[in-house]
């Protein structure tokens, strides 16, 4: 084997290895001792991907291999989040499970094209890593780490006039909340973005989504605000009711 090169923050590989050493390489890449700590540590799990992409990857280039992605895929069937959905005609599996699957197929299929490239000599003993997988458009598109969300700012619509204000604006202890809702929003949605692997970030984004779909940007701060803080919605409804010189009142 040659010198080590960085694939991703925390895994290396040789840039160079035969068959053999290839082989080998493959099953310790599967079986990264990482995957121990993948259940409580993001880097530990991220770790456990790049290697088990690479495993992949490499046992399909060099042996045209894939029966680790066979066995993982027959486990993952017996899974309860195994869930298969139609999507664009076929019956594919769906959440997080399903992405992983996916993410694996892929780097199995990158094995495939650089194993049945013009330039790849499949007789040849010496393997170049660097050049066919580590450098290679794919499968550094396939364990790139994802690009983080710009945090959109909550909409604030204009206040009133300041001649106003003194005789119509609510007194401080109900403004308060508000304000503390806002602010405890605009994290929130900062990290939802952030943490797309997260299962209640996913809820909250495809609620957000669902929201969005149906109202205006106003319409969408009061919908986010009610389900936080209902008593805090109603007593802003009242305000702005007062403000356009109307009442709120109980329905019959």
């Amino acid at each position: 084997m040659s010198n080590l090169i960085s694939v991703s923050e925390r895994v290396s590989i040789p840039s160079t290895a035969n068959r053999a050493e290839c082989k080998d390489l493959a099953r310790k890449l599967f079986g990264s001792v990482s995957s121990c700590a993948a259940a409580v540590s993001r880097t530990a799990a991220r770790d456990t991907f790049v290697s088990q992409c690479l495993s992949l990857a490499i046992s399909e280039m060099v042996n045209g291999d894939h029966s680790r992605l066979q066995a993982f895929e027959s486990y993952a069937a017996t899974l309860p989040e195994y869930k298969l959905t139609k999507r664009d005609g076929a019956m594919v599996v769906s959440g997080r499970l399903g992405a992983l699957i996916a993410a694996y197929r892929q780097a199995v299929s990158i094995g495939a094209m650089v194993r049945n490239h013009v330039d790849f000599d499949k007789s040849a003993d010496e393997i170049n890593l660097q050049k066919w997988i580590v450098d290679s458009a794919s499968f550094g598109a396939l364990v790139a780490l994802p690009e983080k969300a710009k945090t959109i700012s909550p909409i604030v619509s204009k206040s009133a006039p300041a001649e106003s204000a003194p005789a119509e604006s609510a007194p401080a202890a109900e403004s308060a909340p508000a304000a503390e809702s806002a602010s405890a929003e605009a994290p929130a949605s900062a990290a939802e973005s952030a943490s797309a692997a997260e299962s209640a970030a996913e809820v909250s984004a495809i609620q957000r989504d669902s929201i969005k779909e149906q109202t205006t940007d106003i319409e969408l701060q009061f919908a986010l605000l009610l389900e936080s803080n209902p008593a805090e919605a109603i007593a802003a409804l009242r305000r702005m009711a007062k403000d356009a010189g109307m009442s709120l009142r109980k329905a019959a």
